[in-house]
């Protein structure tokens, strides 16, 4: 799961626009697009939390890859699925 900013329900849904649903994603799809200049205006801080559910019936490893900024094509962690 990927939440991009927080509290920013209080823009309903502005600012995002979305390319997959739940079970469709794959390796190297375009997920979203943010209007990041949006959410800042709105004071909306850009933290971008991601969550890992079903590690435990799904996942061998983790794999992370480098702390802070990451450009396009850069990978944030690696699942190894069962």
């Amino acid at each position: 799961m990927i939440h991009i900013g927080l509290d920013t329900v209080e823009l309903n849904d502005k600012g995002y626009e979305v390319f997959v649903s739940e079970g469709q994603v794959k390796v190297g799809d375009h997920l979203m697009n943010v209007d990041l200049e949006l959410l800042e205006k709105n004071n909306k801080q850009i933290v971008t939390p991601m969550n890992i559910t079903n590690s435990e019936e799904k996942v061998d490893q983790i794999e992370t890859g480098e702390n802070g900024e990451t450009d396009r094509g850069d990978y944030v962690f690696k699942c190894h699925v069962r």
